[in-house]
């Protein structure tokens, strides 16, 4: 009996696969290739914060231009937060499904599967710096100001509680119809919204403009890639 238990306990520990070793096992034979980790288990929203502390402690802005260059190309969901539990059978189900458009696996982040558990994950390959001319335009990373420069266990930190939000605004400019599509920190949120219904509101006060040009809205091409970078839309 003793002996059975100890081969049954044996067992478990060489079913336990941790983070690191899944790390160290891409860096020596697949660096450069998308890795996705999806977890069903009680607690394992911890390897999305260990991740992203990886990240940063390597130095490696919060950016998937950051992390392509350097060939780090990481998804990861877990089917809880790290302070929940996981309950059978409704991951796979109430989480994951399929970009036509991108031909590629999605996630809902934070969306609830059960009383107990949310989703909860990060693409680190998701472009942070607002860059809309495509894969290989420069990142505006470091030119963004230093507020929003923020690291990965910062984006991490607010999956759950967005820390920005961004917006259509409407306006004139040099006496013509115009639209700026502006990104506000979440603490200035109420006060960006109060003034604009009151009158000319300076962008530079309450976030930066992404994208800007004349008419009464975005173009269509142009506000479908704004979409897909924005934290939060507004409209």
């Amino acid at each position: 009996m003793e002996s059975l238990e100890q081969e049954t306990n044996a067992s478990r520990m060489a079913l336990y696969v941790s983070l690191q070793e899944i790390l160290a096992l891409y860096f020596d034979y697949f660096r450069g290739k998308l890795l996705y980790i999806f977890t069903d288990f009680c607690y394992f929203g911890h390897w999305v914060v260990e991740l992203a502390r990886y990240l940063d402690n390597l130095g490696i802005g919060a950016c998937g231009h950051q992390a392509m260059e350097q060939g780090l190309l990481f998804k990861i969901v877990a089917s809880c937060e790290p302070d929940q539990k996981a309950a059978d059978g409704c991951f796979s189900s109430g989480a994951l499904g399929f970009d036509d458009d991108d031909k590629n696996i999605t996630f809902a982040t934070h969306h609830k599967l059960s009383g107990s558990q949310n989703v909860y994950g990060c693409d680190f390959t998701h472009t942070m710096c607002y860059q809309l001319d495509g894969p290989r335009a420069p990142c505006r990373l470091p030119e963004m100001p230093a507020k929003y420069r923020w690291q990965w266990k910062d984006i991490i930190s607010t999956i759950s509680n967005p820390g920005e939000r961004t917006f259509v605004v409407r306006g004139r400019d040099k006496g013509r119809k115009a639209w700026h599509f502006v990104v506000v920190p979440g603490c200035l949120v109420e006060s960006f919204k109060a003034a604009t219904t009151v009158g000319v509101v300076g962008v530079s006060d309450y976030g930066f403009s992404v994208a800007s040009g004349f008419g009464d809205a975005p173009p269509d091409d142009i506000l479908k890639k704004l979409i897909r970078f924005a934290p939060s839309y507004y409209n």
